[in-house]
């Protein structure tokens, strides 16, 4: 996945964009992640584990960089396997 995350909201505080930024990132990192997964098991290897969480902080980026995703390619599929 390679989607572009617009920043170039006036609206937003430094602080504010940073974040969305890093969940947006984490967002398509879990996701890639978990195509990978998905992938190996369509292929009969059922070894690899979904993405784990290192904690709620991580988490909680993920949860930002979903709903901006959503927002930003409506109807999407946004779960191709759920993050424990």
């Amino acid at each position: 996945m390679s989607y572009a995350f617009d920043n170039n909201f006036t609206s937003l505080t430094n602080l504010q964009a940073n974040q969305y930024n890093l969940g947006w990132r984490k967002y398509l990192e879990v996701q890639s992640y978990n195509s990978n997964v998905s992938t190996m098991w369509s292929s009969g290897n059922k070894t690899a584990a979904p993405y784990k969480f290192s904690g709620q902080q991580e988490r909680s980026l993920f949860i930002t960089g979903q709903s901006l995703y959503q927002q930003a390619y409506p109807g999407a599929n946004v779960n191709l396997i759920r993050p424990q």
